[in-house]
């Protein structure tokens, strides 16, 4: 049987560690703020947990991180988010930063990954 690649490449990316990713933070979606002043940016906040030892000096906000609607993979992200507030929202998702703070404000660590 023929397995396609794009199974594997999921199924590869699923298994990676997170410990390769700044930040975490677990928990349901309480809210998504996105408003016109904010630009490219979109903020996640979460009724969860985080351990600030894995986040970034910056982050003044442990239970929210912010997502860069500027760039295909950002868009498709939230639209997933919004999906899944939406659909289920007693869900549990966990987020996965970069490292670096939103350019807006610099007080919240950017998201580069979603677990559902």
């Amino acid at each position: 049987m023929k397995v396609p690649k794009k199974f594997v490449l999921l199924l590869a990316l699923g298994l990676m560690p997170l410990s390769g990713y700044c930040g975490t933070l677990s928990g349901t979606i309480q809210s998504i703020l996105y408003y016109n002043a904010t630009a490219n940016f979109a903020w996640i906040y979460l009724n969860g947990t985080t351990d600030p030892a894995t986040k970034p000096a910056c982050t003044q906000y442990p239970t929210r991180m912010a997502i860069d609607i500027s760039t295909p993979a950002g868009k498709a992200l939230l639209a997933h988010l919004v999906a899944l507030k939406l659909s289920s929202p007693s869900t549990a998702v966990m987020l996965g930063g970069t490292g670096t703070c939103d350019p807006i404000y610099n007080s919240t660590e950017v998201a580069s990954l979603v677990f559902l």
